[in-house]
């Protein structure tokens, strides 16, 4: 069966297996379905993803230390410092297990390009399936995306950005009956007209969706 995303967190990928079991299939390191062939459109290369990632694996990290180091500066009592150590720990804890699994999940997943559809997916946050003939046209956005906003008025349900953790660089615009499918932190996102990615080379996806709807193309 395929593996869900759970609604509460991006990391938590919850697989339910034919006996009723619930696993974590990042901690298994089970390998992820397999993405459609097609030209792949990288994020990862020149975004700021493992950046941020390994910013937040080294405060994680520090973090224990400095409290066990400062907490009984502050606190005498030996049972109120056990319970926050053991609250701060379990609070690392967790935050460690998202970051490992946002990361597994995100590295094994590309955008790619196939002769019918544009298969957006950014590890469990988000996915698409955007039929080639459901894009009206896409655009390198220069702007921020509240910049955007202003100058082409819109609510909040008609845009959604798929992207890791970088500004936008591109916009799509799909048509009114698009029929595309878009899950967005586990929920199915409906009537969107106005899809924003984060790509390393953004001019790729533009020249490739032209190329399609030249005359003659397929």
């Amino acid at each position: 069966m395929q593996p869900a995303c759970h609604p509460a967190s991006s990391a938590w990928c919850v697989s339910t297996e034919p006996s009723g079991a619930v696993s974590f299939c990042w901690l298994r390191r089970q390998p992820q379905p397999a993405r459609p062939g097609g030209v792949q459109l990288g994020f990862q290369a020149q975004g700021a993803y493992s950046t941020v990632i390994a910013i937040g694996l080294f405060a994680v990290l520090v973090e224990l230390p400095l409290d066990a180091a400062i907490l009984p500066l502050f606190l005498k009592d030996p049972d109120e410092l056990r319970t926050i150590h053991l609250l701060l720990g379990l609070g690392s804890l967790y935050s460690l297990v998202w970051l490992l699994g946002d990361r597994w999940l995100v590295r094994g997943s590309c955008h790619v390009l196939t002769d019918t559809h544009l298969d957006l997916q950014v590890g469990a946050r988000a996915s698409a399936r955007i039929p080639l003939g459901g894009v009206e046209h896409a655009q390198l956005l220069r702007d921020s995306v509240d910049a955007w906003r202003k100058a082409h008025p819109c609510r909040l349900m008609e845009r959604v950005s798929i992207t890791p953790f970088d500004k936008p660089n591109l916009v799509l615009t799909l048509r009114a009956d698009a029929g595309c499918a878009i899950v967005h932190h586990g929920v199915v996102r409906s009537g969107v007209r106005y899809v924003f990615l984060y790509l390393d080379r953004p001019q790729q996806l533009i020249a490739a969706l032209d190329a399609r709807q030249e005359p003659g193309k397929s």
